[in-house]
C-alpha cells in the first residue's frame, strides 16, 4: 500500500505498556527463541517445516494484541521473493500466491501503488536477480534477501540509481524512471516485466526496443512492449520532437544502470545486484541491537500517523546467529488486537532477540500463510487485500531455483556515468540522487 496516515486508537497508557515490554526482555533474551517464557503472552507453538517454528502469541494487558511469528533457520528453508501475477503492474492476495507457488508459508512484502491503472506497481526500489524493475522512491529503504552459499541473510539499504539510454552515436537520453507512471515531463523506461503495454495516456513518443536495436517509433500511447526488448517513452510533443531527432529508427541502443548505495545498514559498500532481490521497505526498526528512535528522519513519508498510531504490522528481524523473525501484528480490531506503533513493534522485536529489524507493509496488507491458511485476522472489511509482491517460504531443496532473472540487454555501472544530454527533459525527483 501506499503509506496512508490513519486516524486510530491510541493507547492512553502508552508508557506503562512499554515499560512492561522492557520489563519481560530480560526473560525473553535469556533464550535465542520464543519457546523461552514470555510473559504476558499465552503462547502456543508449532513446527511448520523443519527450520521454520510457528508462534502464536496474545495478550490481554496492558493491551489487546494479537500476534504470530515465523522463526526461520535459512540453512533449511528457502525465502523467495515473488511479484503478484507474475508483473509488475496487478494484484493478487498473498494467499493466492502461496497456493499458486506451493508455499509452506508466507508473509506479504513491499509497499505498492493501491488504485488506477498502475495499481500494483512497486511504491520504491525492487529488483529480481539483477534486474531493476523499479527505481528508489525519496530515501525509502529496501529489503534485500541475498543469498551466502548454504543459506540467506536479510539487509537493507538505501539507494540512487541513475539509468540511461546509450545512443550507437555516443549520445544518451537520461531516463527518469522504471515501470511507472508516465508524468509531463517524464522520459519512462517500460521492460516486458511490467505488463502487456506501457499504460500510457496523453501527448508523446515511444521507441520500441528489441535486440538492442529500435524496431519502431511510435506517437501513439499505450504500445506493447516487446518481450525481448523494452520501450522508451516520452511525454510532451516538444520533448517527442527533441528525443525523435537523436533517435532514429534503426539505431543500435544499450541500457545503463549506475546504481549507489546511500546509506549501507548491513554489508560492505558493494551494491549486490545478482546475489540479492530487492523490495520496498522501512523504516528501520532496529539497528545493531539498538532500536531506532526517529523513523521520520528516513523519509517524509513515514511521517507522525503512519509510525506513531497503532496499526495492523508485517515486520522482519535477524538474530546474531541468523535466524530469520517475521512477526504479524493484528490490529484495527478493538475487541481482538488493537495494532501497534513502530516504538512498539521495535520493542517486541527486542524481545525477541532480534538485532537488526526493518518494517514491511501493513495495514490491511498485513498478512501470514501458514500450509495454504490464514492465520491471522485480516483487518480489511472486504477481507483480505490483494498485494503487489510477497515473501515465500519453501523447505530448502524445494523450488530451490529461486526467482528467475528477467535480465535482458541491461548493463550495470558502478562506475560515473558520462553527462547526459539533456535536449530540454526535466529528470524525475525519483531519479535523483539521495
Amino acid at each position: 500500500m501506499k503509506i496512508p496516515v490513519h486516524r486510530e486508537y491510541v493507547s492512553r497508557r502508552p508508557k506503562f505498556q512499554l515499560a512492561l515490554l522492557l520489563f519481560c526482555l530480560p526473560l525473553l533474551l535469556e533464550s535465542s527463541s520464543v519457546e523461552g517464557k514470555l510473559p504476558p503472552f499465552q503462547k502456543s507453538t508449532r513446527e511448520i517445516i523443519p527450520g521454520m517454528i510457528h508462534v502464536h502469541l496474545h495478550s490481554q494487558e496492558p493491551e489487546l494484541w494479537d500476534i504470530y511469528v515465523l522463526e526461520v533457520d535459512p540453512k533449511l528453508v528457502r525465502l523467495r521473493l515473488v511479484m503478484a501475477r507474475d508483473q509488475v503492474v496487478g494484484k493478487e492476495t498473498t494467499s493466492s500466491l502461496a497456493t499458486r507457488y506451493q508455499a509452506a508459508a508466507a508473509v506479504n512484502a513491499g509497499f505498492f501503488e493501491t488504485v488506477g491503472p498502475y495499481q500494483g506497481d512497486f511504491d520504491g526500489f525492487f529488483s529480481l536477480k539483477g534486474s531493476i524493475l523499479s527505481d528508489p522512491v525519496d530515501r525509502r529503504s529496501s529489503l534485500g534477501i541475498c543469498e551466502r552459499s548454504d543459506t540467506q541473510e536479510i539487509v537493507m539499504d538505501q539507494f540512487s540509481l541513475d539509468t540511461s539510454l546509450f545512443l550507437e552515436n555516443g549520445e544518451l537520453i537520461q531516463i527518469t524512471g522504471i515501470n511507472r507512471a508516465r508524468g509531463s515531463e517524464d522520459v519512462i523506461l517500460y521492460t516486458p516485466q511490467f505488463g502487456e503495454k506501457t499504460l500510457t495516456e496523453g501527448e508523446g513518443v515511444e521507441f520500441l526496443v528489441e535486440y538492442g536495436r529500435v524496431r519502431r517509433v511510435s506517437r501513439d500511447a499505450s504500445n506493447l512492449i516487446p518481450k525481448n526488448g523494452f520501450v522508451v517513452s516520452v511525454a510532451g510533443d516538444e520533448n517527442a520532437d527533441a528525443a525523435s531527432s537523436k533517435l532514429k529508427e534503426g539505431m543500435n541502443v544499450a541500457l545503463h544502470h549506475n546504481l549507489s548505495s546511500a546509506h549501507t545498514v548491513t554489508g560492505g559498500p558493494r551494491v549486490e545486484l545478482e546475489d540479492c532481490d530487492y523490495v520496498s521497505a522501512g523504516p528501520a526498526l532496529i539497528r545493531d541491537g539498538v532500536a531506532v528512535s526517529d523513523f521520520l528522519s528516513e523519509s517524509g513519508k513515514f511521517e507522525a500517523g503512519f509510525s506513531l498510531r497503532r496499526h495492523p504490522r508485517t515486520a522482519v528481524g535477524q538474530r546474531e546467529d541468523g535466524t530469520l523473525v517475521f512477526v504479524v501484528v493484528d490490529g484495527r480490531q478493538p475487541k481482538l488486537s488493537v495494532g501497534m506503533s513502530l516504538p512498539e513493534l521495535a520493542e517486541l522485536l527486542l524481545g525477541l532477540g532480534v538485532s537488526d529489524a526493518y518494517n514491511l507493509d501493513g495495514g490491511g496488507s498485513t498478512t501470514m500463510v501458514i500450509q495454504g491458511k490464514i492465520v491471522n485476522s485480516i483487518s480489511d472489511r472486504t477481507g483480505e487485500r490483494p498485494v503487489s509482491d510477497a515473501i515465500l517460504f519453501f523447505p530448502r531443496g524445494e523450488h530451490s531455483e529461486g526467482p528467475q532473472s528477467f535480465r535482458k540487454h541491461h548493463s550495470f555501472v558502478m562506475g560515473t556515468l558520462p553527462r547526459a544530454i539533456p535536449f530540454s527533459l526535466a529528470t524525475s525527483t525519483r531519479s535523483e540522487g539521495l
